[in-house]
């Protein structure tokens, strides 16, 4: 798993919320497990929302649904779906996912919407849903709706004297006399490159 995904669970799931004048949709909203608790609230199809919600609850269909169907498949050929993942927005209101298939070791990842990603993955036994954290960070609102802070920016380091190289820079090598010089990107080394300008 990437270390920037973030992990969330399915908060809430809801078959009409009206999204204009004289118009439904459905809603599901996937909560942050850690702190902050961001929450993404994504507008699907009423279909989708019953399909989530059907399996969410626990209820058993009498006959099995499209995506029952395509879970019951990857088992069948001895497969199994890991992993939904959110992994883009645009506008604040246009999510794309994918979901990951695992199979002797070996991963597949395969695009689709957020809804049917989410609704395989409540019916698949083990498989969990993250976020980008791009998407979270584009997307993600707290409770209340409002906008978390800003993650702080990483330090920074330190300003190196006017023309001394920084220690990890991997252009620069240490010569006997202990005078720094540059190492162009070919491998070899040049006396007459003249320090950067600050």
């Amino acid at each position: 798993m990437p270390s920037d995904d973030v992990k969330l669970a399915l908060s809430d799931v809801r078959v009409a919320v009206a999204v204009g004048a004289g118009v439904e949709a459905g809603l599901m909203v996937l909560r942050e497990e850690a702190e902050p608790h961001r929450l993404l609230r994504i507008v699907i199809g009423q279909p989708e929302a019953r399909a989530i919600m059907t399996s969410w609850s626990g209820s058993l269909p009498s006959r099995p649904s499209t995506w029952d169907l395509f879970v019951s498949a990857v088992a069948m050929l001895d497969a199994r779906l890991d992993r939904a993942v959110i992994t883009g927005v645009e506008e604040q209101r246009h999510f794309f996912a994918a979901v990951e298939l695992e199979r002797d070791g070996q991963r597949r990842v395969l695009a689709c919407r957020p809804s049917d990603a989410v609704a395989l993955a409540v019916r698949a036994f083990g498989a969990e849903i993250y976020a980008h954290e791009e998407v979270m960070a584009a997307a993600g609102v707290l409770a209340d709706g409002s906008r978390p802070p800003p993650a702080p920016l990483p330090a920074r380091r330190p300003r190196a004297e006017v023309g001394a190289p920084m220690v990890d820079d991997p252009t620069v090598a240490d010569r006997p006399d202990g005078e720094p010089e540059t190492r162009p990107d070919d491998g070899t080394i040049r006396d007459d490159i003249p320090p950067p300008v600050p």
